[in-house]
């Protein structure tokens, strides 16, 4: 799959391994069937979206079962591991991109010790990792069929964690929109809710892959051998990562949106009681003006003076003022 100019060309590729010597191109796809009979070869084909040609051509040649052909080839099939006896078939979601714009690919893996076959859907997911850990120069990795597996399966794995890991930069915004109190309600809404439907979204496709990979663990075959089962389990621990770090920025982001509407339930409390206190100093303000403009000319003909009018008018309401502002300071109102 090296020596191949569009690492997404449409054309199948496939490459043949013997002995776990590096591969060569298989240009006829017609032979597969003889050479997975050789003993010490493991071929790698690789198909997206196949034509009902080419899916005919993999009954043909794999013997592959009616179902398994139908789950792999038709898109949309939720993630799963079956075991066909001679075979396993598993149905994967690839994660492209950031935590800020994600893509999952859906891709289908028939694995047997002999052969792998790899079925990604448009868009389809990226192999260039996958291959550069394969063709390597110097590499420890064994040119056989469980081994090829365990690349594929690792490396999206480590794009869960990658894409997952990013939830907490996302969250960590969030959070300084939010201390900082200078952002836009309903830009924060928007983010935490985003932060909330993509960590969702992302944990469909990360959530069972630790059911794949307990079945790969737990299930006694001939393809994964027993001193490999190891490395699944570090998969299968990362996967788990995963899914803690979503979880972990999924309740963040809750708190987040919890704590804005404490704070806009405390501002909107802070306005009423302060529109109460104003109201409530007015209130005998308004009494006694009210008291002093009563059309009785006995009350306004015995204000004589300046001085009376100044005590009587004025320094009643501004002690009365001030009393009510000590009070409500007393009672910690204010």
């Amino acid at each position: 799959m090296t020596n191949v100019p569009d690492s997404e060309s449409q054309a199948p590729r496939c490459m043949v391994f013997h002995n776990g010597a590096a591969g060569v191109p298989l240009e006829d796809l017609n032979e597969i069937h003889k050479i997975i009979r050789q003993s010490g070869t493991a071929v790698w084909l690789d198909l997206v979206d196949p034509s009902p040609h080419m899916v005919e051509l993999l009954r043909k040649e794999f013997g592959f079962h009616p179902l398994a052909l139908e789950d792999a080839t038709l898109p949309h099939e939720r993630p799963k591991a079956d075991d066909y006896a001679d075979y396993w078939l598993l149905v994967t979601h690839g994660i492209s991109g950031t935590a800020e714009s994600f893509i999952a690919h859906e891709v289908a893996i028939f694995a047997s010790h002999r052969y792998v076959v790899t079925i990604r859907h448009f868009p389809p997911y990226p192999l260039d990792e996958v291959e550069r850990r394969w063709f390597r120069e110097g590499g420890t990795v064994r040119h056989e069929s469980a081994a090829l597996v365990y690349l594929l399966l690792d490396t999206m794995v480590d794009g869960y964690s990658r894409v997952a890991d990013g939830f907490a930069g996302r969250v960590a915004e969030i959070e300084e929109m939010l201390f900082s109190g200078d952002h836009e309600p309903q830009e924060f809404l928007r983010e935490v809710f985003a932060i909330r439907n993509d960590s969702m979204r992302l944990r469909r496709s990360i959530a069972p892959m630790r059911e794949i990979l307990s079945a790969i663990i737990h299930t006694p075959n001939d393809i994964f051998l027993r001193q490999e089962i190891e490395y699944y389990r570090d998969i299968r621990d990362h996967s788990l990562r995963a899914l803690d770090e979503l979880d972990v920025a999924r309740d963040a982001a809750a708190a987040a949106l919890d704590m804005q509407f404490r704070i806009e339930s405390q501002h909107q409390n802070d306005v009423v009681k302060q529109l109460t206190v104003i109201a409530t100093i007015f209130l005998p303000l308004t009494f006694v003006t009210g008291f002093f403009g009563q059309n009785f000319g006995w009350m306004v003909s015995h204000i004589e003076n300046l001085r009376e009018f100044a005590i009587l008018g004025i320094a009643l309401e501004v002690a009365i003022a001030g009393g009510l502002l000590l009070w409500f300071k007393a009672r910690r109102w204010l």
